[in-house]
């Protein structure tokens, strides 16, 4: 019989030590015995990547895994909603993504567990971001990921959420090493959410990008925010909604653009989020750069009575574009826009409520007329001119 893909794949990275279980009886104790070897094992990690709990709707095993066995989880871009970020141990996402406690924690880990992976540029930031030391246990329904970036020390081919249930299975009680680590953990992400809490409202001339997020989560509320839905964008003032805690999304409650991929695919796809799950509260971030791209989709919106938020992050550029410009001797060419459209005006041309936010004191009351227009089933545009401020990832 001719070898299958799969196999190709396992007889070659065999040959490198890859251990690999194909759901046979006693791999969930092999694999739980890798995960909780207390002997070896001080710092463990799991990692949700490229939203493969999310397909497998493993959200109750993932966060009894960190309840129960006491890890911290990050996610990437394509598996934000995999946990309730509220959670003591989610600590937002990785590599372009990380924020400064998720990183430490994420390179101070001894092995990771990770979910659904490709490893791929932007969740390893370009691969750099591997803990040193630390062994690998992969778990992906497709044998193909195996090897593709990082080689794993365990590759097991199964559901996500299959396979999370059968090492829940064999949950015994954690070591005391591992409840303190977790709770000092805990600890950290708590004093860190009230420093991002304190740096957000600080009094600034200009609107910052970091604070918008976090202006929404107030005047919304966080009974309104417990369903919320949140359409990513692509590009650089965007990128701040992808930072937890300055945004954090509870269980299923991020729609992303597959991890930077089409402009405009938030701006259109929160038409559709809306339509399918019409009782959420459900906002768009974007750039005005992708913004731009899909704001014909406004009339749909209007048309179809969906309450829709868009808060556009207007810096007239390309930011992404122009920051690697700025890094290239800082020759811009065709990222800045001298010409703008006023989407607050295009906004109301297209039925919709349309406000254009200049200075930071105009930003809460703009967000209330916002929520009023959405509670009437009415979309509304915050065209919000924000400073040109770089991003955590682009610093890192």
């Amino acid at each position: 019989m001719e070898n299958t893909a799969w196999q190709v794949v396992v007889e070659a990275l065999a040959a490198e030590g890859v251990e690999y279980v194909f759901g046979m009886p006693g791999y969930p104790k092999l694999l739980y015995d890798a995960l909780y070897d207390s002997s070896t094992i001080e710092a463990v990690h799991a990692r949700e990547q490229s939203g493969g709990t999310v397909w497998s709707g493993a959200f109750e095993e993932l966060r009894r895994l960190a309840d129960e066995l006491h890890i911290p989880v990050l996610t990437t871009a394509s598996g934000r909603g995999s946990i309730d970020e509220r959670h003591p141990l989610a600590l937002g996402s990785t590599g372009l993504y990380f924020t400064r406690v998720g990183r430490e924690t994420f390179l101070d880990a001894d092995l990771l567990l990770i979910l659904g992976s490709r490893n791929d540029h932007f969740e390893t930031g370009a691969w750099k971001y591997r803990p040193e030391g630390a062994r690998i246990v992969q778990i992906d329904i497709d044998a193909a990921a195996f090897g593709r970036n990082w080689i794993p020390d365990i590759g097991v081919v199964a559901d996500v959420r299959a396979a999370l249930t059968d090492i829940l299975a064999l949950a015994r009680p954690s070591s005391q090493q591992h409840v303190r680590r977790a709770s000092e953990i805990a600890e950290t992400k708590r004093a860190y959410v009230r420093e991002v809490e304190h740096e957000c409202p600080r009094g600034y001339e200009r609107v910052k990008t970091k604070g918008v997020p976090a202006k929404y989560r107030q005047v919304f509320g966080p009974e309104a925010l417990l369903e919320a839905l949140l359409l990513n964008e692509n590009g650089s003032q965007d990128l701040w909604s992808y930072y937890s805690p300055y945004f954090r999304t509870p269980v299923n409650g991020c729609v992303p653009p597959g991890a930077q991929t089409c402009m405009g695919a938030g701006v259109a796809g929160a038409v559709g989020a809306k339509l399918a799950r019409p009782e959420e509260t459900v906002v768009c971030i974007s750039g005005d750069g992708a913004f731009r791209m899909y704001m014909r989709e406004l009339t749909t919106a209007a048309q179809y009575r969906l309450g829709i938020t868009y808060l556009v992050l207007n810096n007239k550029a390309l930011g992404w574009i122009k920051y690697h410009q700025r890094r290239n001797n800082g020759r811009y060419i065709a990222s800045e826009f001298s010409v703008q459209p006023d989407f607050a005006a295009v906004a109301e041309a297209s039925g919709c409520v349309g406000l254009r936010v200049g200075k930071p004191h105009e930003l809460q009351p703009a967000l209330e007329r916002a929520r009023e227009a959405n509670a009437a089933d009415v979309p509304a545009v915050l065209d919000i001119v924000v400073d040109d401020e770089t991003a955590p990832g682009f610093n890192a």
